[in-house]
């Protein structure tokens, strides 16, 4: 394994500050971030009580979060429903962006209405990242909801421009009437030419037409077509109710663990 230079120095760096602060007497090495991985000292396991108050720590949920993923994506259509639903109820609660972006990733992979469901309220996430995540993951589900949704983020000017190249992406990946006509906002003279040139370029795989650039002759090629993208505020991530899976909030803890919601190959 190999490490730069400048974090082994932090690391030192940190041990003497915290050796030498009032009151550290008492520290255990074995805490500080870089130490057990330059194997100076081994890292001590959570102890039970611990576990038991405060849950499992963040990179032992992201552990089971992607072993849900990859059970769903081997379950049956019934695996994959409990699966939704438990990482659904996960999310909904979730306010680690980083987890959310997994639970976006791991509930990607299960082909039930609520996974799509989930997909398409992660458009409306605070977070970017998983906004973007959200939106790659409904490349695969060419529904007329989806691609109302993704029309609207292409139209709309106030959507982040990263986010809204996705939604141009995911568009020509849905490869459909419906999704070339969903470029056509990217097309108007106002728009970022970032986002007149990829939709451009999709629309030729589309619509198996070539304008080239020329964004007038696309725009007479759209102008008789009616406008359908009108965007309604998108519910909060959904799946509480399913009662296959009991209810998940930060008062009654975390929901079970998959090995309790789900069994089958890892």
């Amino acid at each position: 394994m190999i490490f730069r230079l400048d974090h082994i120095a932090t690391a030192l760096i940190a041990i003497f500050l915290l050796a030498a602060a009032p009151g550290c007497s008492s520290l255990r090495l074995s805490s500080v971030p870089l130490l057990d991985k330059l194997a100076f000292w081994e890292r001590q396991t959570v102890p039970p009580e611990i576990l038991a108050r405060h849950g499992p720590t963040a990179t032992e949920r992201l552990a089971q979060i992607e072993k849900m993923g990859r059970q769903a994506a081997k379950g049956s259509p019934s695996t994959q429903q409990q699966i939704a639903a438990n990482l659904a109820q996960q999310i909904s609660v979730e306010q680690n962006p980083l987890i959310r972006l997994h639970l976006i990733q791991a509930i990607s992979r299960c082909r039930v209405p609520v996974a799509s469901a989930v997909l398409r309220a992660g458009l409306e996430d605070k977070d970017l990242d998983v906004q973007q995540a959200a939106c790659a993951a409904l490349g695969d589900r060419p529904d007329p909801e989806t691609t109302t949704l993704l029309g609207a983020i292409v139209s709309s000017d106030s959507e982040p421009l990263d986010l809204r190249l996705a939604a141009i992406d995911t568009l020509g990946r849905l490869d459909n009437p419906a999704a070339a006509l969903a470029l056509a906002p990217a097309l108007e003279p106002h728009v970022n030419p970032a986002l007149q040139f990829r939709a451009v370029t999709h629309l030729k795989k589309i619509t198996g037409l070539d304008h080239g650039n020329d964004l007038v002759a696309w725009r007479n090629y759209f102008a008789r077509m009616p406008a359908t993208n009108s965007r309604s505020p998108t519910a909060p991530y959904p799946g509480l109710e399913n009662p296959t899976v009991g209810a998940f909030s930060p008062q009654n803890g975390p929901p079970p663990s998959p090995a309790a919601q789900v069994t089958g190959p890892s």
